[in-house]
């Protein structure tokens, strides 16, 4: 398996595309979350996570577009969306966590909804770590 054309996708640096070449697709896009949430054995995303980690792929620095500033916001939105709906669950009353777990996974979900008012917003933003207890 080839890797080629990788670039960060973001300014947070949380989603890499870039192009694969394989025995029997040939050359595919491909969309690779930094995070290594969607890393299954066996899987593209797994070689790609493995690939990054051995420093075989290059990834070029995230280049702010001529889109604007509306649809870079958009794309943060979205990310931050995604991020608070991994922990919806854990907000259900009846979840079975500790009070601590609990009160670590509120202040996580303020801390990404805050995102919009970090200063370098949104050409720089910083993402906030995800509490442990967070499967």
């Amino acid at each position: 398996m080839e890797f080629s054309n990788a670039r960060y996708e973001d300014p947070g640096r949380n989603t890499i595309t870039l192009d694969v070449k394989t025995e029997q697709y040939g050359v595919i896009p491909f969309t690779y979350r930094t995070d290594g949430s969607e890393e299954r054995p066996g899987t593209i995303s797994e070689k790609v996570g493995k690939a990054l980690r051995n420093g075989e792929i290059e990834v070029e620095p995230y280049q702010q577009t001529e889109r604007g500033k509306e649809e870079q916001e958009a794309v943060i939105r979205a990310e931050r969306n995604r991020r608070l709906s991994e922990t919806d669950y854990f907000m259900m009353e009846d979840y079975p966590a500790s009070e601590e777990d609990k009160e670590a996974v509120k202040q996580y979900r303020q801390a990404l909804r805050d995102i919009t008012e970090q200063e370098e917003y949104p050409e720089n933003i910083s993402w906030p770590e995800k509490p442990n207890c967070v499967k």
